[in-house]
């Protein structure tokens, strides 16, 4: 129905719905329910959850699930897992864990067994099966987890091989692959296309087998900073191990890592240039032929998955390298050399996009060759042991002694070559500031450091002259 409404000087004409008269509410009309529709909606969700699975989780969920699975079928077990009571499932876990072995019939290493639970927990809370329990953390699972943790225990008290780590590339293995990519990234497809891989996974720290075959040549761009200086950056969003996507902040990652080295910006750019404009792939095969002055160094097909998982170890043999290195050896590189440069570990995790700080221990506890070199150096020192001749320069470190309860000022960390004079005591006494009378400053005295040739320190000249120390402590009072 219509309404009228008039204001001194003007009108207003709008509609009202038809609002019918109080009375019986008129009966609701029930769809109908259909077990096919039901059960097509419910396979749609469960496509939905699955799809969102990286591949790699998919693929180790798989190998866990076939694990338990061939187990069950040596034991001639016939298990339901849709059915199965927790207490029922945690005595069948309890055996599985206690005879879980290798496809060579060897003790699993504890990484192992727990990639195969966390498997096994993934496969019987994920479609089809969607149970609603914890087998790692629940406490209806408790006996079966102490036989888990027994079996880890007892694969390190067996004396077995040392796990191997992904190591980080050592400092000359660095300086050997820099010369080989100087040699021919301008004159060969091959070695510029490794070269823009190499710096790419190591600025940006990617894992080496994540999401590479995907990009294409849109994926980085190129940006200026407030200072003028160029840039190579992501250009999208791209879902990772760590940062899948979700509704929570913590599940997404916009960090803004940049690449901003000239060099390899100029050798990116250049390997663009070289990739056929109807390619949108960004690592496309090379030619097996090509001509320098041709324009185009690369095919237009992709680099296969697995030429990609292994673009690393050709890099270690065609370069002539130390040892075979992996991808990951790569982003291990990366996470050891900016710690080892005092970059704090929020800033690590930015460039990496690793989630907990606890995730970069196993990379940041792992020493250089050089640096345990360096400590048989100084434990040979203590023998008066002759050490292998290799030329290093000496570092001695003024280090702070404990402080007192009460606030009294210490000497900071300092550098200095081998032959110390009177200004190095001078320069450590200026950096007092004057306290009370009753206040001294108490700091350590020198510690020598990556010197296999000096055993003692000589003050030469002015203060404390024609003395040697070894191994004392001084205190210093400045009134």
């Amino acid at each position: 129905m219509a309404e009228r409404m008039v204001a001194e000087d003007f009108t207003i004409e709008f509609s009202l719905p038809n609002t019918p008269e109080a009375g019986p509410e008129e009966p609701q009309m029930d769809l109908p329910t259909s077990p096919v529709l039901s059960e097509l909606d419910n396979n749609f969700l469960d496509a939905l959850v699955n799809d969102v699975v990286p591949v790699s989780t998919k693929r180790s969920t798989k190998w866990g699930a076939k694990k338990f699975n061939e187990w069950c079928t040596k034991r001639n077990k016939v298990i339901d897992l849709h059915t199965i009571t927790n207490d029922d499932l945690n005595t069948v876990l309890r055996q599985f864990y206690g005879e879980l072995k290798s496809n060579k019939g060897c003790d699993m290493t504890p990484s192992s067994l727990t990639g195969v639970r966390a498997a096994l927990h993934r496969y019987i809370t994920s479609p089809p099966f969607n149970r609603t329990i914890n087998i790692i953390a629940g406490n209806e699972f408790i006996t079966a987890n102490k036989v888990f943790v027994a079996k880890c225990k007892q694969y390190i008290r067996a004396e077995n091989p040392k796990t191997q780590h992904k190591s980080s590339i050592q400092e000359g293995d660095l300086k050997q692959m820099a010369k080989y990519f100087e040699s021919g990234y301008q004159s060969n497809p091959t070695i510029l296309q490794q070269m823009c891989w190499f710096s790419l996974c190591f600025f940006f720290g990617r894992r080496g087998r994540e999401g590479w075959r995907d990009m294409t040549k849109t994926s980085f761009s190129l940006h200026t900073d407030d200072a003028g200086k160029e840039y190579l950056t992501y250009s999208s969003t791209e879902a990772t191990k760590n940062y899948q996507g979700g509704s929570r902040s913590s599940d997404q990652n916009y960090s803004d890592s940049r690449m901003y080295q000239k060099k390899y910006i100029a050798a990116y750019q250049f390997y663009l240039s070289k990739i056929p404009e109807d390619v949108q792939w960004l690592w496309p095969y090379p030619v097996k032929k090509f001509d320098l002055t041709s324009p185009t160094w690369y095919s237009n097909k992709p680099i296969g998955k697995h030429t990609m998982a292994s673009i690393m170890q050709s890099i270690s043999k065609q370069a002539g390298l130390s040892k075979v290195y992996t991808c990951h050896c790569v982003r291990a590189t990366t996470i050891t050399s900016l710690f080892q440069a005092g970059v704090s570990s929020k800033q690590i995790m930015d460039i990496t996009a690793h989630k907990n700080e606890s995730s970069l221990k196993h990379y940041i506890q792992e020493s250089t060759s050089r640096q345990k070199r360096e400590s048989s150096s100084v434990l040979s020192l203590a023998l008066n042991e002759e050490e292998p001749s290799e030329p290093k320069s000496a570092k001695l470190q003024l280090v702070p002694a404990a402080q007192p309860l009460a606030p009294e000022p210490y000497i900071d960390l300092f550098d200095f070559d081998t032959d110390v004079d009177n200004s190095f005591l001078n320069q450590a006494l200026d950096q007092l500031q004057a306290p009370p009378t009753s206040q001294a400053a108490t700091f350590n005295a020198l510690t020598l450091q990556n010197s296999p040739s000096v055993s003692n320190v000589a003050m030469k000249g002015g203060f404390l002259s024609n003395c040697t120390f070894n191994n004392c402590n001084f205190t210093f009072s400045k009134n």
